[in-house]
């Protein structure tokens, strides 16, 4: 009765050792998948810390372009105020000339008119030395004929 007795304990123990082998090997399973998860884990950090370093990169760029087209912007403001500054200039310079213009054109006119009176003056002073030069004439041959007169009369 003993023999079946330690033959049945025997049994046992290897159905024990059984289960506990596929135990082992079923951890052993888990093992390897978390180390291969592990490792995935790991890589995916990588591209994580890469892809960070790559948007703060980014990041600098862009703050450092935006500043650039700040400055662009103040520039061109900048520009911008003294175009405007210069067409204002512009538009005195323009109404002074215009004004000028003016001026001149009643000069001219002015001096057209004086001209014509000069005209006018002279065309009255020759006309007056005309008159002067054929009474003078005039007067010359009364002077033959009152000198002639004269001697006739001491004859």
């Amino acid at each position: 009765g003993q023999a079946a007795s330690s033959a049945q304990s025997a049994s046992s123990s290897a159905g024990t050792a059984s289960t506990k082998a596929r135990e082992a090997a079923k951890s052993a399973a888990a093992a390897e998948s978390s180390k291969s998860a592990a490792a995935t884990s790991a890589s995916a950090a990588k591209t994580s810390e890469t892809n960070a370093a790559a948007s703060q990169k980014s990041a600098a760029t862009s703050a450092s372009t935006a500043t650039t087209k700040a400055s662009e912007a103040a520039t061109s403001a900048r520009g911008a105020a003294a175009s405007k500054e210069a067409a204002k200039s512009s538009e005195t310079n323009a109404s002074s000339s215009a004004s000028s213009a003016a001026s001149s054109a009643t000069a001219a006119g002015n001096s057209a008119k004086a001209a014509k009176t000069s005209e006018t003056n002279a065309k009255s002073s020759e006309t007056a030395a005309g008159q002067s030069a054929s009474a003078a004439a005039g007067s010359k041959t009364a002077a033959a004929l009152s000198a002639s007169a004269a001697s006739t009369s001491a004859g």
